[in-house]
């Protein structure tokens, strides 16, 4: 059987002296992967960079077996890569959280499209950083993680939300919080607001997405933990504030 279909780099990692097996977002068939042959010529090490778009034809005997893909190169993103530490990290951190977290044949439109949007919108500026964290909330919500920061767990109300309790994803108000206060993360008002007050709380709020996301990693190998492209991303953005 095989399919066509649009998406863009995750990773590839080595399959002998010439081949490599590709990973990429498809719009409609999900994360998938594929052998790539040729994959050490000169154009496909240029196709084959994180974030790139490209033109998919994927080819298997079977829907369950790994086939092998065939790559045309439909838009370079390498700017992204010249735009300084903090646009680089977040580019490969977006790639790194999805070949990790998402099932292969799952199709996830809607979480694709977002991060289209997002790529496209990261340049050497900082207005990208909160739709970063929206993105990283939606993808949150596709792991089965959602945050719900509508109304306040305790009391449901929906002023006065001040944290996030680290156990349900549930927001609370400075009421509902009571002697619990200590225990929960302060909520970042950007994420209520869907605007930057200042930089410092997007570094808050990557603490808590952070904290799920780790939730998100089977802890076959010890405690989970964050990928180091989501760790570098935090580190030079610290560093830049």
């Amino acid at each position: 059987m095989d399919w066509q279909d649009t998406g863009f780099f995750l990773s590839a990692k080595p399959y002998g002296e010439h081949a490599a097996i590709v990973s990429v977002m498809t719009m409609n068939h999900g994360k998938r992967s594929g052998m790539v042959w040729n994959a050490k010529s000169k154009k496909m090490v240029s196709a084959l960079t994180p974030g790139n778009q490209l033109s998919v034809f994927w080819r298997a005997r079977l829907h369950e077996l790994l086939g092998s893909f065939k790559v045309e190169l439909e838009q370079q993103r390498s700017e992204i890569v010249f735009s300084g530490a903090v646009a680089l990290n977040a580019l490969t951190s977006i790639c790194t959280l999805l070949d990790s977290l998402l099932p292969q044949f799952d199709p996830h439109k809607q979480l694709y499209l977002q991060t289209i949007k997002l790529l496209d919108k990261i340049n050497h500026t900082d207005k990208w950083l909160i739709d970063y964290l929206e993105w990283e909330i939606f993808l949150l919500k596709e792991i089965g993680f959602g945050l719900d920061l509508k109304k306040c767990a305790v009391t449901e109300s929906t002023s006065n939300l001040i944290y996030i309790s680290p156990k349900s994803g549930c927001a609370v108000s400075r009421e509902g919080a009571g002697n619990w206060a200590p225990k929960l993360f302060p909520l970042p008002q950007c994420l209520v607001a869907g605007k930057i007050q200042n930089k410092e709380e997007i570094l808050a709020g990557l603490e808590i997405t952070g904290h799920f996301l780790k939730k998100g990693f089977h802890p076959h190998t010890g405690p989970p933990k964050l990928p180091g492209p989501r760790l570098r991303l935090e580190s030079s953005l610290r560093k830049r504030l």
